[in-house]
């Protein structure tokens, strides 16, 4: 199974990153062409959060119309940045999205690989959380699938990942999804969004990895000391390949460089 992963694309904003002037909303359009002409074909994309820059219906509306031009499923979770009402009015036909009134999450168990997407939104909040009720759901959806291999995906990393800004913004009771995550062996990875950079770790005793956004990057700012400001580092996907043979490897696919078109050709990354 092939698996791609888009992340904080913080659609319909403009973006300045060291004298580039991003638009988001280009960048996903060329994340789109460049997915599409992956070879061998993907077989989903999930979309880790921050996928509106303001979580306005016009930036779904925009971002739908580029997502819906994906040769293959893809499966959405929110972020910080976005309203879960205006996500679900926009993306509603999409129906996984309506297993829970209050929280988009689910499972999705047509795949080689069994989903769970993770909604760890917390309204007017930058950091994430996983509240009582969600990790319940999360252990339930765990205790149902024990003899199937199993890939969670969220947008707030659960982990410590020494950039302090956004080490304030994780998830909330990381350490309790762990703990889940420690009872169930056939959780084979877990992965995450927000940083805006490549990170990857061994937690609880299961691959995490961190994917950089599609628009575009920060630093790796390592010293307390530094203000985070957006970098011209280029937008890249998340690509990650699983057997039951050989488990899950992980890689990075770079997008063009910014103001270079997409319709890519990827037959011998």
């Amino acid at each position: 199974m092939l698996i791609a992963q888009i992340t904080d694309l913080h659609a319909g904003i403009k973006v300045s990153a060291e004298g580039v002037e991003i638009d988001t909303l280009r960048q996903v359009a060329k994340a789109v062409d460049h997915l599409n002409g992956f070879s061998p074909p993907l077989d989903c994309v999930v979309a880790t959060g921050d996928l509106a820059g303001d979580g306005l219906v016009e930036e779904y509306r925009g971002l739908r119309a580029q997502l819906d031009r994906l040769r293959m499923p893809c499966y959405l979770i929110p972020g910080n940045h976005d309203d879960r009402d205006r996500l679900h009015a926009v993306f509603g036909h999409h129906g996984y999205l309506s297993t829970d009134d209050r929280f988009l999450h689910y499972t999705v168990d047509t795949h080689p690989l069994r989903l769970i997407g993770l909604d760890t939104l917390d309204p007017g909040e930058d950091r994430g959380l996983l509240c009582e009720l969600r990790l319940q759901w999360v252990e339930n959806q765990l205790e149902q699938g024990k003899d199937r291999p199993t890939l969670l995906f969220m947008h707030h990393p659960p982990f410590v990942c020494g950039i302090a800004e956004f080490d304030q913004m994780r998830c909330r009771n990381g350490e309790a999804l762990g703990a889940i995550v420690g009872r169930h062996p056939q959780v084979v990875g877990v992965l995450a969004g927000h940083v805006h950079r490549a990170i990857h770790t061994s937690w609880h005793g299961c691959a995490v990895h961190v994917a950089p956004s599609v628009s575009f990057q920060y630093p790796l700012a390592l010293d307390p000391r530094y203000k985070l400001v957006p970098i011209a580092e280029p937008g890249a996907c998340g690509i990650y390949r699983w057997t039951p043979e050989d488990g899950l490897s992980a890689h990075i696919s770079y997008l063009k460089p910014y103001g270079q078109a997409g319709n890519e050709d990827h037959r011998h990354q």
